[in-house]
Protein backbone atom coordinates (compact mmCIF):
# COMPACT_ATOMS: atom_id res chain seq x y z
CA UNK A 1 0.00 0.00 0.00
CA UNK A 2 1.35 3.30 -0.95
CA UNK A 3 1.08 6.35 0.85
CA UNK A 4 -1.44 8.01 -0.80
CA UNK A 5 -4.63 8.09 1.11
CA UNK A 6 -7.20 5.60 0.24
CA UNK A 7 -10.42 7.30 -0.72
CA UNK A 8 -13.92 6.52 -0.74
CA UNK A 9 -17.55 8.62 -0.52
CA UNK A 10 -16.61 10.55 2.46
CA UNK A 11 -13.67 9.95 4.31
CA UNK A 12 -10.00 8.50 4.31
CA UNK A 13 -8.91 6.25 7.24
CA UNK A 14 -6.17 5.93 8.96
CA UNK A 15 -4.14 4.04 11.53
CA UNK A 16 -2.32 5.67 14.24
CA UNK A 17 1.25 3.50 14.36
CA UNK A 18 2.81 5.73 17.03
CA UNK A 19 4.71 3.96 20.13
CA UNK A 20 5.21 0.57 17.49
CA UNK A 21 1.84 0.13 16.90
CA UNK A 22 0.47 -1.67 13.85
CA UNK A 23 -2.62 -0.90 11.38
CA UNK A 24 -3.59 -3.84 12.62
CA UNK A 25 -3.80 -3.20 16.44
CA UNK A 26 -3.16 1.16 15.72
CA UNK A 27 -3.21 3.40 18.61
CA UNK A 28 -6.10 5.08 17.00
CA UNK A 29 -8.32 4.94 14.33
CA UNK A 30 -8.32 8.75 12.62
CA UNK A 31 -10.67 9.38 9.73
CA UNK A 32 -10.89 12.83 7.73
CA UNK A 33 -13.27 14.50 5.26
CA UNK A 34 -12.28 14.75 1.78
CA UNK A 35 -14.40 17.43 1.31
CA UNK A 36 -13.90 19.72 4.09
CA UNK A 37 -10.49 18.44 5.36
CA UNK A 38 -12.15 18.03 9.65
CA UNK A 39 -10.34 14.94 11.22
CA UNK A 40 -12.29 12.67 13.62
CA UNK A 41 -10.67 9.95 16.01
CA UNK A 42 -12.58 7.09 16.68
CA UNK A 43 -13.20 7.33 20.45
CA UNK A 44 -12.73 3.32 22.39
CA UNK A 45 -14.53 5.07 25.44
CA UNK A 46 -17.63 6.53 23.70
CA UNK A 47 -17.64 4.10 20.89
CA UNK A 48 -18.61 6.90 18.27
CA UNK A 49 -16.45 9.70 16.14
CA UNK A 50 -15.32 12.72 17.80
CA UNK A 51 -14.59 15.71 15.97
CA UNK A 52 -10.74 17.18 16.50
CA UNK A 53 -9.75 20.51 16.19
CA UNK A 54 -9.80 23.93 18.00
CA UNK A 55 -11.74 24.29 21.32
CA UNK A 56 -12.18 20.55 21.41
CA UNK A 57 -10.83 18.33 23.77
CA UNK A 58 -8.19 16.78 20.65
CA UNK A 59 -6.94 19.42 19.35
CA UNK A 60 -5.10 17.94 16.71
CA UNK A 61 -4.94 14.90 14.21
CA UNK A 62 -1.35 13.13 14.65
CA UNK A 63 1.56 13.70 12.01
CA UNK A 64 0.57 12.20 8.77
CA UNK A 65 4.24 10.51 8.91
CA UNK A 66 2.49 8.57 11.96
CA UNK A 67 -0.46 7.85 10.27
CA UNK A 68 -0.92 4.19 8.06
CA UNK A 69 -4.03 4.42 5.39
CA UNK A 70 -6.75 2.11 5.74
CA UNK A 71 -9.05 0.92 3.72
CA UNK A 72 -13.12 0.73 4.59
CA UNK A 73 -13.48 -2.56 5.60
CA UNK A 74 -10.27 -2.70 8.19
CA UNK A 75 -11.57 0.74 9.27
CA UNK A 76 -14.90 -1.37 10.26
CA UNK A 77 -13.39 -4.09 11.45
CA UNK A 78 -11.28 -1.90 14.28
CA UNK A 79 -14.75 -0.18 14.69
CA UNK A 80 -16.30 -3.60 15.37
CA UNK A 81 -13.54 -5.24 17.61
CA UNK A 82 -13.99 -3.76 21.09
CA UNK A 83 -12.34 -6.05 22.95
CA UNK A 84 -8.98 -4.97 20.40
CA UNK A 85 -8.93 -1.85 22.17
CA UNK A 86 -9.31 -2.89 25.47
CA UNK A 87 -6.29 -4.47 27.93
CA UNK A 88 -6.70 -6.38 31.31
CA UNK A 89 -4.69 -6.74 34.60
CA UNK A 90 -5.51 -9.34 37.17
CA UNK A 91 -4.26 -9.00 40.91
CA UNK A 92 -2.82 -12.23 42.69
CA UNK A 93 -1.74 -12.81 46.11
CA UNK A 94 0.33 -15.56 46.26
CA UNK A 95 -0.50 -18.35 48.91
CA UNK A 96 2.01 -20.94 50.31
CA UNK A 97 2.89 -23.38 47.56
CA UNK A 98 2.06 -23.10 43.89
CA UNK A 99 -1.46 -21.64 44.57
CA UNK A 100 -2.66 -18.03 43.72
CA UNK A 101 -5.96 -16.28 45.13
CA UNK A 102 -7.28 -14.03 42.74
CA UNK A 103 -8.71 -10.64 44.28
CA UNK A 104 -10.08 -8.14 41.36
CA UNK A 105 -9.51 -7.27 37.41
CA UNK A 106 -8.44 -4.04 36.19
CA UNK A 107 -9.28 -3.00 32.42
CA UNK A 108 -7.77 0.05 30.32
CA UNK A 109 -8.93 1.27 26.81
CA UNK A 110 -6.67 4.31 25.82
CA UNK A 111 -8.50 6.65 23.34
CA UNK A 112 -6.97 10.02 21.87
CA UNK A 113 -9.02 12.30 24.79
CA UNK A 114 -8.28 9.99 27.33
CA UNK A 115 -7.95 7.01 29.02
CA UNK A 116 -11.35 4.90 31.05
CA UNK A 117 -10.02 2.73 33.09
CA UNK A 118 -12.32 0.29 35.44
CA UNK A 119 -12.61 -1.87 38.30
CA UNK A 120 -14.27 -5.14 39.14
CA UNK A 121 -14.45 -7.53 41.66
CA UNK A 122 -16.80 -9.45 43.94
CA UNK A 123 -18.89 -7.13 44.80
CA UNK A 124 -18.22 -4.62 41.71
CA UNK A 125 -19.39 -4.66 38.26
CA UNK A 126 -17.69 -2.26 36.94
CA UNK A 127 -16.24 0.95 38.63
CA UNK A 128 -13.93 3.93 37.05
CA UNK A 129 -10.66 3.80 39.12
CA UNK A 130 -7.51 5.81 38.22
CA UNK A 131 -5.18 2.93 39.64
CA UNK A 132 -3.53 2.23 35.52
CA UNK A 133 -4.14 5.76 34.40
CA UNK A 134 -0.44 5.86 33.10
CA UNK A 135 0.92 3.70 30.33
CA UNK A 136 3.32 1.79 32.33
CA UNK A 137 1.01 0.11 34.31
CA UNK A 138 3.19 -0.78 37.51
CA UNK A 139 2.36 -1.47 40.81
CA UNK A 140 -0.61 -2.94 40.23
CA UNK A 141 -1.40 -6.60 39.44
CA UNK A 142 -0.68 -8.73 35.92
CA UNK A 143 -1.38 -8.35 32.85
CA UNK A 144 -3.87 -10.66 31.35
CA UNK A 145 -5.41 -11.95 28.49
CA UNK A 146 -9.21 -11.17 28.25
CA UNK A 147 -10.22 -14.38 28.91
CA UNK A 148 -7.97 -15.36 31.90
CA UNK A 149 -9.81 -11.87 33.23
CA UNK A 150 -13.04 -13.22 31.93
CA UNK A 151 -12.07 -16.46 34.09
CA UNK A 152 -11.30 -14.59 37.15
CA UNK A 153 -14.36 -12.45 37.13
CA UNK A 154 -16.60 -15.75 36.26
CA UNK A 155 -14.80 -17.35 39.44
CA UNK A 156 -15.24 -14.27 41.80
CA UNK A 157 -18.96 -13.90 40.72
CA UNK A 158 -20.20 -16.99 39.31
CA UNK A 159 -21.63 -15.91 35.88
CA UNK A 160 -19.50 -16.04 32.34
CA UNK A 161 -18.99 -12.87 30.20
CA UNK A 162 -18.43 -9.82 32.78
CA UNK A 163 -15.72 -8.54 30.52
CA UNK A 164 -18.53 -8.14 27.58
CA UNK A 165 -18.14 -3.92 25.93
CA UNK A 166 -21.48 -5.00 24.04
CA UNK A 167 -21.56 -4.62 19.93
CA UNK A 168 -23.16 -2.01 18.15
CA UNK A 169 -25.55 -2.15 16.06
CA UNK A 170 -23.89 -0.98 12.54
CA UNK A 171 -21.05 -3.09 13.69
CA UNK A 172 -23.21 -6.53 14.75
CA UNK A 173 -22.39 -9.56 12.82
CA UNK A 174 -25.80 -10.81 12.71
CA UNK A 175 -28.11 -8.07 10.16
CA UNK A 176 -30.10 -5.71 12.41
CA UNK A 177 -33.14 -6.87 11.01
CA UNK A 178 -32.87 -10.39 12.26
CA UNK A 179 -33.92 -9.47 15.82
CA UNK A 180 -37.08 -8.56 17.19
CA UNK A 181 -37.54 -5.23 19.04
CA UNK A 182 -38.41 -4.35 22.02
CA UNK A 183 -39.72 -1.08 24.34
CA UNK A 184 -40.20 -0.43 27.80
CA UNK A 185 -42.10 3.56 28.63
CA UNK A 186 -44.81 5.00 27.56
CA UNK A 187 -43.55 7.11 24.83
CA UNK A 188 -41.83 4.87 21.88
CA UNK A 189 -39.86 8.22 20.76
CA UNK A 190 -37.72 8.56 24.37
CA UNK A 191 -38.68 4.99 26.00
CA UNK A 192 -36.91 3.92 29.33
CA UNK A 193 -35.28 0.80 27.41
CA UNK A 194 -34.64 -0.86 24.64
CA UNK A 195 -34.31 -4.82 24.21
CA UNK A 196 -33.65 -7.32 21.50
CA UNK A 197 -35.01 -11.03 20.92
CA UNK A 198 -33.16 -13.09 18.42
CA UNK A 199 -34.55 -16.66 16.62
CA UNK A 200 -33.03 -18.73 19.54
CA UNK A 201 -34.92 -16.81 22.00
CA UNK A 202 -31.57 -15.13 23.39
CA UNK A 203 -32.77 -11.90 24.89
CA UNK A 204 -30.20 -8.15 25.27
CA UNK A 205 -30.67 -5.24 26.30
CA UNK A 206 -28.93 -1.83 25.09
CA UNK A 207 -26.97 -0.40 27.05
CA UNK A 208 -26.37 3.50 27.24
CA UNK A 209 -23.00 3.04 29.26
CA UNK A 210 -21.54 1.15 26.81
CA UNK A 211 -23.68 1.94 23.88
CA UNK A 212 -23.95 -1.09 22.74
CA UNK A 213 -25.86 -4.74 23.43
CA UNK A 214 -25.20 -7.11 25.68
CA UNK A 215 -26.76 -10.39 26.71
CA UNK A 216 -29.61 -10.10 29.37
CA UNK A 217 -27.61 -11.37 31.89
CA UNK A 218 -24.54 -9.49 31.78
CA UNK A 219 -23.95 -8.21 35.21
CA UNK A 220 -26.56 -8.09 37.96
CA UNK A 221 -29.99 -10.56 38.27
CA UNK A 222 -32.13 -7.19 38.46
CA UNK A 223 -33.58 -4.73 36.39
CA UNK A 224 -34.75 -1.41 37.29
CA UNK A 225 -37.53 0.13 35.27
CA UNK A 226 -38.91 3.51 36.53
CA UNK A 227 -36.84 3.41 39.75
CA UNK A 228 -38.29 -0.57 40.59
CA UNK A 229 -36.44 -3.20 41.39
CA UNK A 230 -37.61 -6.00 39.45
CA UNK A 231 -35.96 -10.11 39.32
CA UNK A 232 -34.98 -11.39 36.38
CA UNK A 233 -35.60 -14.91 34.98
CA UNK A 234 -33.54 -17.27 32.73
CA UNK A 235 -36.32 -17.01 30.25
CA UNK A 236 -36.79 -13.20 29.75
CA UNK A 237 -36.25 -9.91 31.58
CA UNK A 238 -38.36 -8.87 34.58
CA UNK A 239 -39.92 -6.34 32.44
CA UNK A 240 -40.98 -8.55 30.03
CA UNK A 241 -44.48 -8.03 30.82
CA UNK A 242 -44.30 -4.18 30.46
CA UNK A 243 -42.88 -4.34 27.01
CA UNK A 244 -44.12 -3.15 23.54
CA UNK A 245 -42.82 -4.35 20.34
CA UNK A 246 -41.43 -2.15 17.76
CA UNK A 247 -40.23 -2.45 14.49
CA UNK A 248 -36.69 -2.78 13.37
CA UNK A 249 -36.06 0.41 11.83
CA UNK A 250 -37.36 2.46 14.70
CA UNK A 251 -34.85 0.23 16.84
CA UNK A 252 -32.20 1.55 14.75
CA UNK A 253 -33.11 5.32 15.38
CA UNK A 254 -33.71 5.02 19.06
CA UNK A 255 -29.91 3.45 19.45
CA UNK A 256 -28.34 6.37 17.02
CA UNK A 257 -29.94 8.69 18.82
CA UNK A 258 -27.98 8.98 21.64
CA UNK A 259 -29.50 12.12 22.89
CA UNK A 260 -32.80 10.61 24.28
CA UNK A 261 -30.44 8.08 26.83
CA UNK A 262 -28.75 11.27 28.16
CA UNK A 263 -31.42 12.12 31.25
CA UNK A 264 -30.42 15.72 33.02
CA UNK A 265 -28.13 17.82 33.86
CA UNK A 266 -26.17 19.58 36.32
CA UNK A 267 -23.46 22.48 37.45
CA UNK A 268 -21.82 21.31 40.03
CA UNK A 269 -19.49 23.42 42.74
CA UNK A 270 -17.15 21.74 45.56
CA UNK A 271 -19.14 23.15 48.42
CA UNK A 272 -22.28 24.82 48.76
CA UNK A 273 -20.84 28.43 50.06
CA UNK A 274 -18.90 29.10 46.82
CA UNK A 275 -22.72 28.29 45.25
CA UNK A 276 -24.26 30.29 47.88
CA UNK A 277 -21.48 33.01 46.84
CA UNK A 278 -22.55 33.09 43.30
CA UNK A 279 -18.79 31.77 42.73
CA UNK A 280 -18.70 29.96 38.83
CA UNK A 281 -19.42 26.21 39.09
CA UNK A 282 -15.82 23.87 38.55
CA UNK A 283 -17.50 21.21 36.54
CA UNK A 284 -21.02 19.78 34.90
CA UNK A 285 -22.37 16.51 36.13
CA UNK A 286 -24.80 14.55 33.87
CA UNK A 287 -27.36 11.28 33.74
CA UNK A 288 -26.79 8.53 31.45
CA UNK A 289 -29.85 6.64 31.66
CA UNK A 290 -29.57 2.64 31.10
CA UNK A 291 -32.04 -0.05 30.16
CA UNK A 292 -31.56 -1.14 33.44
CA UNK A 293 -30.15 1.53 35.94
CA UNK A 294 -28.40 5.17 35.06
CA UNK A 295 -25.47 6.09 35.51
CA UNK A 296 -24.28 9.60 36.90
CA UNK A 297 -20.80 11.11 35.74
CA UNK A 298 -18.99 14.40 36.18
CA UNK A 299 -16.96 16.23 33.58
CA UNK A 300 -14.10 18.52 34.99
CA UNK A 301 -12.47 20.55 31.92
CA UNK A 302 -10.15 18.04 30.06
CA UNK A 303 -10.12 14.48 29.61
CA UNK A 304 -13.38 12.15 29.76
CA UNK A 305 -16.35 12.10 31.63
CA UNK A 306 -15.60 10.51 35.06
CA UNK A 307 -18.36 8.38 36.72
CA UNK A 308 -19.82 6.71 38.01
CA UNK A 309 -20.21 8.97 40.88
CA UNK A 310 -23.18 8.81 43.59
CA UNK A 311 -22.88 12.99 43.81
CA UNK A 312 -26.15 13.02 42.41
CA UNK A 313 -27.97 10.44 44.02
CA UNK A 314 -27.25 11.22 47.20
CA UNK A 315 -27.41 15.18 47.43
CA UNK A 316 -28.57 17.11 49.09
CA UNK A 317 -28.25 13.95 51.81
CA UNK A 318 -25.20 15.19 53.11
CA UNK A 319 -24.80 15.69 56.85
CA UNK A 320 -21.60 17.82 56.43
CA UNK A 321 -20.67 21.74 57.86
CA UNK A 322 -19.76 22.14 54.06
CA UNK A 323 -20.57 19.48 51.05
CA UNK A 324 -20.75 19.91 47.38
CA UNK A 325 -23.78 21.48 45.46
CA UNK A 326 -25.76 21.02 42.25
CA UNK A 327 -28.28 22.99 40.06
CA UNK A 328 -30.68 21.33 37.48
CA UNK A 329 -30.09 22.73 34.59
CA UNK A 330 -30.79 21.83 30.65
CA UNK A 331 -28.89 20.90 28.20
CA UNK A 332 -28.33 24.17 26.64
CA UNK A 333 -27.07 25.61 30.01
CA UNK A 334 -24.68 22.85 30.39
CA UNK A 335 -23.11 23.08 27.34
CA UNK A 336 -22.68 27.14 27.42
CA UNK A 337 -21.29 26.47 31.21
CA UNK A 338 -18.67 23.88 29.82
CA UNK A 339 -17.52 26.36 26.96
CA UNK A 340 -17.29 29.56 29.70
CA UNK A 341 -15.59 27.25 32.02
CA UNK A 342 -13.16 25.58 30.19
CA UNK A 343 -13.41 27.07 26.29
CA UNK A 344 -14.38 23.55 25.01
CA UNK A 345 -17.09 22.61 22.31
CA UNK A 346 -18.73 19.26 21.56
CA UNK A 347 -18.27 17.99 25.38
CA UNK A 348 -21.75 17.48 25.74
CA UNK A 349 -22.50 15.27 22.44
CA UNK A 350 -23.36 11.78 24.23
Amino acid sequence: MDATSIRHDRFCYYADVRDGRSPERPKALWRTSAGTGTWEYWSTIDWAWRQAGERRVVTSAPAREDLVPLDEQDAERLQGDRQGWAEYWVSYTEEPGPRFIFHSVIRRRFSPEGVKCEFSNSHLLWKQTRILTDEAGEGWGIQAAREEADEVLHELKGRPGITELGESGPHSPRPFDSFRYFITGDDPEDPWGLWRLDADGQWQHFSALEWGWFPEFWGDDFTVVLGVKLENSPQKPAAAKNMTEIEAEHARKLEAKRDIWIADHWLYWLYDDKHANGEPPVGVARRRRDTRSWHDELFFGKGTWRGDTDLVRRFPDYRENTYPWIEKVDRVAAEQAIAELFGLTGVIEP
